[in-house]
């Protein structure tokens, strides 16, 4: 683009922006609660030759000849290599932390966002238990789930050892979305056991994952990330699950001390630069954010209860009680703005409209990587749905809405059609990835290297019904999209040059 395209280009934009100025408030009703995009943020967001050249100072020659396999090192999905690590003992840890057992804190979680009073999965009522945590709704209707509501007076949670209710189905590093002062995120994503859930004939969900995400802090040494990333890259070399199996139940149970190398080891046998890390599974990894720059981990729900429904929800830690103790809230879903916001007649349709203006530059990108958005947080709801085709109909007729001219006038100035911007937005939400990425003409986002967002498996990107090899299925998203690039941003992170081994 010429200096005078460039010219025009701002002029257009600060003008729009001038445009909307009026009667908008940063901070209305936010109630100091941030909740950035859970999946496109942080290392993910930079250059693999930017990534490498900040952690340089922290790679060796080893690093050179590591080669990373996804399916140790990124997204473990094997039942031989997930043993130990099982849902009722993530529940039983979580449960010390707020002061309550295993069984308590299962009811507490489920109670906190359904009614009980309708069979009906959609409404406007409130939640029992969800009491204080109500402000971070941001005025928004709270709508319950009668059939996962159920779940609070299940009288056995938990199930038998050898057939759980509930199991483990992949542990996955999220380095990617490392910001400064921490290392990224590390999961575990756990499913209803199919046959158990028919055999209760679908009272609770046809189909059922909670997603645990765990942010740590890198403590102020950014060296750790790299440490931890080599943790992970051992896990290439190793041949037999059951070696995979033990350290990943080290890192996310026991935690410990770890060599700069990469290696886990009792603090007393380490010589050099040493860091003390973990346990990963902790209430205090998934805590609410005050700051804009904080993000922590959370824990989602994912859940198809009638039919095509699937719904999505958030919760993290609050620290509030009297004990000092964490508590559990339920939280809006990260990045995901209520369909109304985008409506003339909503008094957040200006602030989705600056949104829109102030990040034009990550929404008209040529790359797939450069992709990104984050809506207001004051537009968060706390729950998306597929009830819904997102904010699409705003478009239809453009010249008629706020959003729809702010996006013709993006289309004049950046050179990107009023449909990719409008596709790659809904894409960016909860809803758009999990679902809507599977419908046509939505999914079409016009990128240089990625003309169409690759489908999930009809609202997941893993699914605990299918299994080939040994491992569970994953989606053409993260085979074709999301694993590639985390693959390149952990390779550029301990400073890999060369890999041979492909996703699987």
């Amino acid at each position: 683009m010429n200096l005078s395209s460039r010219v025009f280009v701002a002029t257009l934009i600060l003008a729009a922006m001038s445009v909307f100025s009026v009667g908008y408030s940063e901070d209305a009703s936010l109630d100091g609660y941030v909740a950035p995009h859970p999946e496109l943020r942080g290392l993910g967001q930079r250059s693999t030759e930017d990534i490498r050249a900040g952690f340089a100072r922290y790679q060796t020659m080893a690093d050179r000849s590591l080669a990373l396999d996804p399916d140790r090192s990124l997204f473990v999905r094997k039942d031989a290599r997930l043993v130990g690590l099982t849902f009722k003992r993530i529940m039983s840890k979580l449960a010390d932390d707020t002061g309550t057992d295993a069984v308590g804190f299962f009811r507490q979680f489920w109670a906190n966002l359904g009614y009980g009073e309708s069979d009906q999965d959609t409404g406007s009522k409130e939640c029992p238990g969800a009491g204080p945590a109500k402000s971070v709704f941001n005025d928004f209707p709270v709508t319950c789930s009668s059939y996962l509501y159920r779940l609070a007076s299940l009288e056995d949670p938990f199930g038998e050892d050898l057939a759980p209710h509930f199991r483990v189905i992949a542990a996955v590093n999220r380095n990617d979305l490392q910001l400064d002062g921490d290392c990224g995120e590390y999961r575990l994503i756990a499913a209803a056991d199919p046959g158990w859930l028919e055999a209760a004939n679908f009272e609770y969900a046809r189909e059922l994952y909670i997603i645990f995400e765990w942010s740590l802090s890198d403590g102020g040494e950014p060296e750790r990330c790299v440490a931890i990333q080599r943790y992970w890259a051992r896990l290439s070399q190793m041949s037999a699950d059951a070696d995979i199996a033990r350290a990943l139940d080290r890192f996310y149970f026991e935690g410990g001390t770890l060599s700069a190398a990469g290696e886990m080891t009792e603090a007393t046998d380490c010589s050099g630069v040493c860091f003390a890390v973990g346990p990963v599974v902790a209430a205090g990894n998934m805590t609410f954010s005050k700051t804009h720059k904080s993000r922590p981990g959370q824990i989602r729900v994912n859940a198809n209860t009638i039919g095509p429904l699937w719904t999505l929800r958030e919760y993290r830690f609050l620290q509030g009680a009297p004990s000092g103790l964490l508590r559990l809230v339920t939280v809006p879903v990260a990045n995901s703005p209520d369909f109304s916001t985008f409506d003339d007649s909503s008094v957040y349709v200006t602030a989705i409209a600056k949104a829109l203006l102030g990040q034009s530059g990550t929404l008209s990108g040529r790359r797939f990587a450069e992709l990104a958005f984050v809506a207001p947080p004051q537009t968060y709801a706390n729950q998306q749905s597929t009830t819904k085709v997102y904010f699409d109909p705003y478009f239809r007729d453009p010249k008629t809405t706020t959003v729809g001219r702010v996006m013709q006038l993006l289309e004049a100035a950046k050179h990107v059609s009023v449909r990719h911007l409008v596709n790659r937005v809904t894409l960016l939400s909860c809803m758009g990835c999990h679902r809507f990425s599977n419908v046509d003409d939505v999914n079409v986002l016009g990128f240089d290297d990625l003309p169409t967002w690759p489908g999930s498996l009809k609202f997941t990107h893993i699914s605990v019904e299918g299994v080939v090899d040994g491992q569970y299925v994953i989606s053409d998203a993260l085979i074709n999209a999301f694993l590639p690039r985390r693959k390149a941003v952990m390779e550029a992170v301990i400073g890999v040059e060369l890999t041979t081994l492909p996703v699987k």
